[in-house]
């Protein structure tokens, strides 16, 4: 029996994890932590960890950051945060651990696709014929601070990229009225623009601009859709509509994206923002964008679509990818 540690660095919180190995199970949580992510450095992280690690014998850690991890410098730094860390800095904090991995954090999410589907913990949003499943190619998603996009190639390699930053392009009259209005005030809309947390704020921001007069946060948007709060209706409005544009552009940029992976083993979409806003996703809606018009409109009716709503899923891939590559 080992025990992995397993950091999540996001652009918003930092999740830290210990875990129980077993060749007969997946692992499982025995400790966790979760603070912001609003340290410089490792030198703020370090303590969080020590305080974790204290009684726990721990063989292995994996970092997975939100960001890239080619970093020239050995420094890696956040994609929306300024934090940047040193492993070697984390290493000497901790030296009891022996063995150290760094991953993108959607490189760690892709890895728990078996470990979500062993557990039951995939929602369908579209039913499809019988496919390859995990043994096809899968589209990984997630939309938290940022849009991170990762695929899953047969036989578990896992491909990072950075598809989040492509730029937007609209694909009917209202979506081109909706970009003319986000070009008011981001110069070159992308992807991750509209899908994350500050994207429901640029969302609704373009379609009721007085939300600018005091910028909501995304937690806001989303009590404010669900009625939690005490809202005008028309601002209670606008956030309801947000959330439909929202699943709209998720149908039409994640086919673009299973279009680019021809992704025979499905779409599965998680993260942050997709594990808080329960309902006010529609599926519906989000199943007539994603089979648009075009040479490929049968293929895509039949990819399996899948949400995941569990915010640990970084954590648990890392710690899957742990127990296979560093102590397997």
């Amino acid at each position: 029996m080992s025990k992995i540690l397993t950091i999540d660095c996001g652009g918003s919180k930092t999740a830290i994890t210990i875990w129980q190995s077993s060749c007969a199970a997946l692992p499982q949580p025995v400790a966790e932590l979760t603070i912001p992510t609003d340290f410089a450095d490792e030198q703020g992280l370090l303590p969080h960890l020590q305080q974790l690690c204290a009684e726990q014998l721990v063989e292995a850690a994996v970092l997975a950051v939100a960001g890239p991890t080619n970093s020239e410098d050995g420094r890696l730094g956040l994609t929306n945060n300024s934090c940047r860390l040193d492993l070697v800095g984390l290493r000497r904090g901790l030296p009891q651990v022996e063995r150290w991995v760094v991953l993108n954090d959607l490189e760690a999410f892709a890895h728990a696709l078996p470990a979500v589907e062993a557990l039951g913990a995939l929602e369908v949003v579209n039913r499809a014929a019988d496919g390859p499943g995990l043994n096809g190619v899968c589209l990984a998603v997630a939309a938290g601070t940022g849009l991170g996009v990762a695929a899953r190639l047969p036989g578990g390699r896992i491909v990072s990229t950075e598809a989040g930053h492509c730029s937007w392009a609209p694909e009917n009259q209202a979506q081109v009225e909706l970009w003319q209005r986000l070009r008011s005030f981001i110069d070159r809309p992308c992807y991750e623009d509209l899908l994350s947390g500050r994207g429901l704020v640029n969302i609704l921001r373009a379609v009721y601009p007085a939300s600018a007069r005091r910028m909501l946060q995304p937690a806001e948007v989303t009590a404010c859709a669900l009625g939690q709060s005490d809202a005008s209706p028309e601002l209670v409005a606008a956030c309801r509509q947000t959330f439909q544009i929202f699943s709209e552009l998720a149908g039409t940029i994640f086919s673009n994206l299973a279009l680019c992976y021809l992704s025979s083993g499905g779409v599965y979409i998680g993260g942050g923002v997709i594990a808080k806003i329960g309902a006010l996703f529609d599926p519906y809606i989000f199943r007539q964008a994603f089979a648009k018009s075009c040479p490929f409109q049968a293929q895509l009716r039949q990819l399996p679509v899948y949400l995941i709503r569990q915010e640990n899923t970084p954590s648990l891939g890392a710690a899957c990818y742990a127990e296979k590559q560093l102590l397997g």
